[in-house]
């Protein structure tokens, strides 16, 4: 093996070798990331929750009102199951930088 290929795999393997802060660090940003998401996806949740919570003192059909708080379950529903698979996915990403 010449000295230029040993050189070269020298500063390959080097590069590998983050520093722990720098790992930490990654890893911190991924949680925040997705921690801002979740925020950013429970604010529709929010909204249908405050619709469903004032709608009886402005409509008093029950089917109306029923459709509303099947709505806002599948709103909760929805919202969390994209926040599991967005963890999921940043997780695995965060995981797959690390290593």
């Amino acid at each position: 093996m010449s000295a230029r290929k040993r050189k070269r795999s020298r500063q390959i393997r080097s590069g590998n070798n983050l520093p722990v802060v720098t790992q930490v660090g990654r890893y911190a940003g991924h949680i925040f990331i997705s921690t801002v998401f979740l925020l950013l996806t429970l604010l529709p949740a929010g909204g249908v929750s405050i619709l469903t919570s004032w709608l009886p003192a402005i409509v008093d059909d029950p089917v109306y009102l029923g459709f509303a708080w099947l709505l806002h379950v599948v709103v909760l529903v929805c919202d969390g199951l994209l926040f599991a698979f967005w963890m999921l996915c940043r997780l695995l990403k965060a995981i797959m930088e690390l290593s």
